[in-house]
């Protein structure tokens, strides 16, 4: 007697996620590489990317040739030949600082012989920022000769993050002469040592 039955079919979908370096600035472009390959033994269909893009983020535009969808982070690749490797390139901005951590899965129609190779995950450091602002302003334009003019500075920080040690630098002309000032300003170097400066304060 003999026994027959039927191997369906079979695929090794891989996917491999990476960035060009692992450190970027706030605000900076990251270019996420997505590269998925088929390792057999059969042709793999439907296959499809799941890459939801994280809080940080955000998204500038991708080459899948409109296969990418943003909202869901449904990539359709299709069909995969044996040994058949796609790459796709997703660009974004960061919008956020710390650790930023970008997953991305595959999947497709067939038996999948080896499910740890579809997951992979990248990540990059984004260092502390801030954004400061200093705006000076005088009581008067068209002051005349001997009279008191009054200087004013305004330092904002308009984040993301808390600013330290800020320190800002207003060296008086020999035209003026200092009368007096309020704060940690030294009229000498004309230094103002403000320190601790939190997000959205002045």
């Amino acid at each position: 007697n003999r026994t027959s039955f039927t191997v369906t079919s079979a695929v090794d979908s891989k996917i491999r996620k990476s960035s060009a370096t692992e450190d970027y600035n706030f605000e900076d472009v990251v270019v996420w590489t997505l590269t998925i390959t088929n390792g057999g033994p059969n042709k793999a269909t439907g296959v499809v990317v799941t890459d939801v893009l994280p809080e940080g983020l955000i998204y500038l535009r991708d080459d899948s040739g409109g296969k990418y969808d943003v909202t869901t982070g449904s990539l359709y690749i299709g069909d995969l030949d044996v040994g058949e490797t796609r790459i796709i390139n997703i660009y974004t901005i960061v919008n956020k600082t710390g650790e930023i951590t970008n997953n991305a899965n595959v999947t497709s129609n067939e038996y999948d012989i080896n499910l740890t190779n579809n997951h992979d995950d990248a990540s990059i450091n984004v260092p502390p920022t801030s954004d400061l602002e200093i705006i000076k302003i005088v009581n008067s334009t068209s002051p005349n000769y001997n009279d008191l003019v009054k200087w004013t500075l305004i330092v904002r920080n308009n984040g993301p993050d808390v600013a330290h040690d800020v320190v800002a630098r207003d060296v008086i002309p020999e035209s003026l002469i200092w009368i007096s000032n309020d704060g940690n300003y030294n009229h000498n170097s004309g230094v103002w040592n403000i320190g601790t400066l939190d997000v959205g304060r002045e």
